[in-house]
């Protein structure tokens, strides 16, 4: 057993304050065995240091670090009964169980102000009676770790909790403590963990119940469970799946919180749509999306540069949040994309258009409550089938409609409540078949010359 110190080490000073101690007939230490047992808290009293750390190595007596001793039948290594004056100290912060070790722990007595509990890769207990420290915040099992969770007690201070790659039980039925913020399914490439997780189809009392505080979640590698009725944390910021996650997530109500959803590297290629949550705001131009994703949504708070983002090829519909406003002139828009919007109400968007090279392909483009950019000398691709704008707008278009659009193929246009500009002099393309115009207009409309196709005005 060893303390780990944040400087000097002073292990030494204090075996030579005990041998010092005994010298000269005097009696503090009898013989070195007691020697050994005196050392632990006496070091601990002589550091200067005010949380200590303690590991716990295969050949440490019990009787060091528990308060307890070995049961004595010799078949499975059990701490028992108290031994007299072996004490940890009370400012203890983190204790740390070696490799081998893989003892019993329902009878160990730990100090309370441990505040983290490391088990090395052997250990594979059941945890059901242990009273762990009131105030533990991380727990970690190792690698072998393998135990029913659901008769343990959990600790309410707990804020981070990981298992190890063997780790494959039931987190059914309010398994999970209610205070953690960190869940850990193994960070590694091996881990066995593939349990439900999204309560269909399970009666209400095993239903899972994801920890309200809940932040951060970490799926191991094995882990291939349908995710469309898991019932998120409402704190949850970021989820991490790991290679072998292959359920379709369209579906999938993520929580309004949820800043980062991460596929190990790389997307479900089963993705269909893909919902950036309205709380994420990080750059997007070195994510690898997956090529078969077909729609594509940036919520809320997103507002970074796009111009290097290398889309899905298979990209159809793509729209952001209210908070995007970035230039898009050297936006390299997919072949494929049909439906591009900057239209959630409220939204920012309000930069110039004039220079941007539009998608062949694009049939619907809408702008928001913002945007108020000139359009005379926009080149609009022919495919354009409807075009809206909203609140702020209110630019000339009295040039005939058939140079400032270009389009033989739009059907509709729409203009918001800021718009009031004439329109005497447009020449409408022949296919239009849906004009709509806002409060705000008030121009003559007696010598428009309309449509043949138009239904609706």
């Amino acid at each position: 057993m060893f303390f780990v110190l944040a400087g000097p080490n002073r292990c030494l000073d204090a075996f030579i304050v005990a041998l010092n101690q005994s010298w000269g007939g005097k009696k503090w230490c009898t013989s070195v065995a007691t020697l050994q047992l005196a050392s632990l808290p006496f070091c601990v009293a002589c550091r200067n240091v005010p949380s200590p750390c303690v590991t716990v190595d295969t050949g440490t007596p019990p009787r060091l670090w528990s308060g307890a001793a070995l049961d004595g039948d010799g078949q499975e290594p059990c701490i028992t009964a108290p031994e007299d004056g072996i004490v940890l100290s009370s400012s203890l912060r983190r204790i740390t169980f070696g490799g081998d070790f893989n003892q019993r722990m329902d009878k160990a007595r730990l100090p309370a102000s441990v505040q983290e509990i490391v088990f090395g890769e052997h250990f594979n207990q059941r945890v059901d009676n242990v009273t762990w420290p009131t105030s533990l915040e991380k727990l970690v099992f190792g690698q072998e770790f393998n135990q029913p969770m659901d008769k343990a007690v959990r600790p309410a201070s707990l804020r981070d909790l990981s298992f190890g790659w063997s780790f494959n039980q039931s987190i059914q039925g309010g398994v999970l403590p209610a205070s953690p913020q960190r869940l850990r399914f193994s960070d590694a490439f091996l881990s066995e963990f593939n349990q439900r997780i999204d309560g269909t189809s399970l009666p209400a009392s095993l239903d899972i119940s994801w920890p309200p505080s809940l932040e951060e979640i970490h799926f191991g590698a094995s882990f291939n469970q349908p995710v469309n009725g898991a019932a998120w944390s409402t704190c949850l910021q970021n989820i991490y799946f790991r290679a072998d996650f292959k359920q379709p997530v369209d579906r999938v109500v993520w929580p309004a919180s949820l800043h980062g959803l991460s596929f190990d590297g790389e997307f479900n290629t089963s993705l269909k749509y893909l919902s950036v949550g309205p709380g994420f705001n990080q750059p997007v131009a070195e994510i690898v999306w997956p090529h078969s994703l077909p729609r594509l949504t940036f919520n809320g708070s997103f507002n970074q540069l796009i111009h290097q983002v290398v889309w899905p090829a298979s990209l159809r519909h793509l729209a952001f949040g209210k908070s995007f406003n970035q230039p898009i002139h050297q936006v390299k828009w997919p072949a494929s994309l049909k439906t591009l919007g900057f239209d959630e109400p409220q939204g920012t968007f309000d930069q110039p258009i004039h220079c941007v090279t539009w998608p062949t392909s694009l049939k619907r483009l809408s702008f928001g409550d913002s945007f108020n950019q000139p359009i005379a000398q926009v080149v609009w691709p022919y495919s354009l089938q409807s075009c809206s704008f909203y609140r702020s707008f209110n630019q000339p278009i009295h040039q005939p409609i058939s140079q400032v659009v270009r389009l033989a193929s739009l059907e509709r246009v729409a203009f918001g409540d800021g718009f009031d500009q004439p329109i005497h002099r447009v020449k409408w393309t022949a296919r239009l078949r849906w004009i709509s115009f806002g409060q705000g207009f008030g121009r003559p409309m007696s010598s428009v010359v309309w449509p043949a196709s138009l239904r609706r005005l």
